[in-house]
């Protein structure tokens, strides 16, 4: 931090008259702690400074521990994350169980899970109460409603919709003493000494000096100095230093496959991944994931959270991956609105060098809301709404400009919305240009394409762009064309007008099957024939749509003699695509079998039976024996032992529709013991499976290794398992429903008293 925003801090401190200021930064690969900026008083009564030892209450940031510290309890205790709330409190016998609120499905209750907890997608009660210092009601009693406190229930389908929710945590932390039976405090202890943070406490001493004194915007001292507050949920106290360090272990533990600080590489996978959930972006700008809400700033993607407990304020900013990955900072400070809004001027302040932002001119309009909702608010006007989108990169080469272009009334339309564009830009299917294609054309997101193409396995029913065209005009023909699109293409799709009259949308082309590689005419009917300026355009369920066109049928006469035949009877035409979709360059790799043997051999001779290697790498053996689809590349790539350098660098099928999964088979060279499993999906960032699962052939039948498994959270990265100890020779692996994976390893060593040498069937 320069001096002249040191300088700067301490003028915004005294006119927000806030007490004090606490700034840990984040820095360096891996990621690190950096300096601490301490700024006005603890204490105002006894003139007690700020330092860098001086504790917070971390308020709501507290979930974020939690949630590190609750998906390693649950896996230890082999409970899976998709476990039922009230099944758990059932089977330890525990007198509390989850229910719906009044008028609301009974069932619901018994629907939600653990994981739904985490992404406050299940309960009610947002921001929690505290009460009066070392007097905390037991979790029982908050969730039961005793005291005045509000009762913990569900008022919404579980699993649907995101709202931030308190009474999530309160719950998670009842269902985790209920299996520890111990405190919170005391099962948490070891995870949080391991990480180092031996000042993280659920609890304070009133008479310490190193705990900050709580104020609000008034000046008048919270009483007894702070309040308690449920610990999960809001009641962790540290320096922001230690909160730092968390942090860095997180990010940390993100990258490396062996974790960091006591966090496994999975349990930050998972809290860093975020889907599309309605409710969080309007709540604070920012998706969520689990426990954590996660944006994108140009090439940065970033995890964040917000903390507001009577008489504290704080945040954090921390750069996951990109330009800025391992850089962040956590700012607490101990005053009440107006200190959000000093911590998020320092934020800003902060952020100023980092890639994809655009900090504009800050104001923040509060008036008729309350605590809570300022909380949030500040963090997503004054900061998150200046984080800048980075669209797909853009084809190399331009295509020849399109026959009818300057008929074609789409042509430059202006997108007002997209829900994806993940691997193609929506504004591809307005240009003046025909599609091109080079098949070896390959950026950040994958596949260079030039049209609109969203990721895979989109969990909504369909992905739309809503535009408004260069001038309103009226048309009677649409042309949808899925050129250098065969096998990624969206299904269906469709095109409504907006009704400014009866504010209303209306079909022009309800949802029409698409083929790929092929061009697709649409005579919409003559009422429908009117002016129309606002479009909205839908893909189902996902994939790529090369162009849309949008035309006056009397200003093109000469479309060909059979699109206007099949016009004219049927009012539709779909024809195949005349160009042909070059095949790219195989990557050079040698399989087994062309390999020196002996050498091979050698390999598994020099294996130490203390250490199991990938005995499906090439180099030792594997090879492929089947494969259900390699449309886009071939799956022997996947048992290299080389580092990925791209998409192209391993196994990716098709899209697939419905209920439907792709397989590879490998053989083993020798009779293994295999208890480990990797799976590399590193360029696999739109396109990965959904779920996968792993047989190894047992006595001429496929036993299971790993269970079917959400994989989607591993999306541009790698996931390791332990699975049962199986021996095997041939091992199975099944894609849910389709996707692509860079490397498959099996680890294991050679049963080598049975003497089997044959190859793999």
């Amino acid at each position: 931090m320069s001096l002249f925003s040191e300088k700067k801090v301490k003028s915004m401190l005294n006119q927000s008259h806030v007490a004090g200021l606490s700034v840990t930064c984040l820095k360096g690969l891996p990621c690190g702690v950096g300096e601490t900026y301490s700024w006005g008083l603890s204490d105002t009564s006894k003139n007690t400074k700020i330092t860098p030892i001086t504790r917070f209450q971390m308020a709501s940031m507290s979930k974020v521990i939690a949630t590190a510290y609750a998906i390693q309890f649950f896996e230890e205790k082999d409970i899976p994350l998709t476990t039922k709330v009230n099944d758990i409190l059932s089977r330890h016998k525990s007198v509390f169980r989850l229910k719906s609120g009044p008028e609301n499905d009974s069932e619901w209750a018994n629907q939600v899970q653990i994981d739904q907890l985490l992404d406050h997608t299940a309960l009610d009660v947002g921001y929690v109460t505290g009460e009066r210092l070392g007097q905390p009601s037991n979790c029982l009693e908050l969730l039961q409603g005793k005291g005045g406190h509000p009762v913990v229930q569900i008022s919404r389908r579980p699993g649907e919709t995101f709202s931030f929710s308190g009474g999530g945590f309160i719950l998670l932390q009842y269902i985790i003493e209920e299996i520890g039976q111990r405190s919170i405090e005391r099962l948490m202890r070891p995870f949080l000494d391991g990480m180092g943070l031996s000042d993280f406490r659920f609890t304070r001493e009133t008479d310490s000096p190193v705990f900050a004194r709580g104020y609000y915007d008034d000046g008048t001292p919270v009483e007894g100095g702070a309040l308690t507050f449920p610990a999960l949920a809001a009641g962790g106290e540290c320096t922001t230093r230690s909160y730092a360090l968390f942090l860095s272990h997180l990010v940390n533990a993100y990258h490396d496959i062996e974790g960091s600080g006591g966090i496994n590489h999975n349990t930050a996978v998972l809290m860093l991944h975020s889907e599309r959930c309605q409710g969080s972006v309007d709540f604070i700008g920012a998706k969520v994931g689990l426990g954590i809400f996660i944006a994108k700033a140009g090439l940065n993607r970033i995890a964040l959270h917000h903390a507001a407990n009577d008489g504290f304020r704080g945040l954090f900013v921390c750069c996951v991956s990109g330009p800025n990955q391992g850089e962040g900072f956590v700012i607490a400070s101990n005053g009440s609105d107006n200190a959000m809004k000093l911590n998020c001027f320092v934020a800003r302040e902060l952020l100023i060098p980092w890639h994809g932002l655009n900090l504009g001119e800050s104001f923040l309009e509060t008036d008729g809301l309350n605590p809570e909702d300022i909380v949030s608010k500040s963090l997503k006007d004054m900061v998150l709404r200046y984080f800048q989108e980075v669209l797909p990169e853009m084809p190399f080469r331009q295509g020849a400009i399109a026959k009818w272009s300057e008929k074609n009334v789409a042509v430059e339309a202006n997108i007002l919305h997209c829900t994806d564009q993940s691997f193609a830009r929506a504004s591809n299917l307005f240009s003046n240009r025909c599609p091109t294609f080079d098949p070896n054309e390959f950026g950040r997101q994958g596949k260079i394409m030039d049209s609109w193409e969203s990721k895979r396995h989109n969990p909504q029913d369909k992905e739309t762009a809503i535009f408004t065209l260069k001038a309103p005009s009226e048309f009677d023909l649409i042309h949808f064309s899925t050129e250098f699109h065969n096998g990624n293409h969206c299904q269906f799709a469709d095109l409504r007008g907006w009704d400014e009259e009866n504010r209303k949308w209306e079909y022009l082309l309800s949802k029409t099957e698409l083929f790929g590689h092929s061009s697709h005419w649409f005579k919409i009917p003559q009422e429908l024939r009117k002016t129309w300026s606002k479009l909205s355009v839908s893909g189902y369920p996902d994939g790529g749509i090369s162009r849309l066109g949008l035309y006056r049928s009397e200003e093109i006469k000469d479309l060909p003699d059979s699109v206007q035949k099949s016009l004219k009877k049927e009012g539709v035409s779909i024809e195949k695509c005349q160009s042909i979709i070059p095949k790219g360059e195989e990557k050079a790799f040698l399989k087994a079998e062309e390999l020196d043997q002996k050498v091979i051999d050698t390999r598994w001779m020099c294996i130490n039976k203390a250490k199991p290697v990938d005995v499906s790498s090439a180099e030792y053996g594997g090879r492929v024996l089947a494969c259900t689809d390699e449309h886009y590349s071939p799956a022997h790539l996947i048992l290299s032992s080389d580092s990925p350098v791209g998409m192209e660098d391993g196994l990716e099928s098709s899209r697939s529709r419905g209920n439907h999964n792709e397989e590879v088979v490998v053989g083993l060279r020798k009779l293994c013991d295999v208890d480990t499993l990797e799976f590399d999906f590193s360029y696999f960032i739109n396109n990965s499976p959904r779920d996968l699962d792993v047989y190894g052939e047992v006595d001429g039948k496929w036993v299971p290794m790993a269970e079917k498994m959400r994989v989607k959270p591993w999306a541009g990265n790698r996931l390791r398992i332990n699975c049962k100890t199986t021996r095997t020779k041939k091992v199975r692996l099944r894609l849910f429903p389709d996707g692509g994976i860079n490397r498959f390893k099996v680890f294991g060593v050679p049963v080598s008293h049975i003497g089997l040498e044959n190859n793999a069937d």
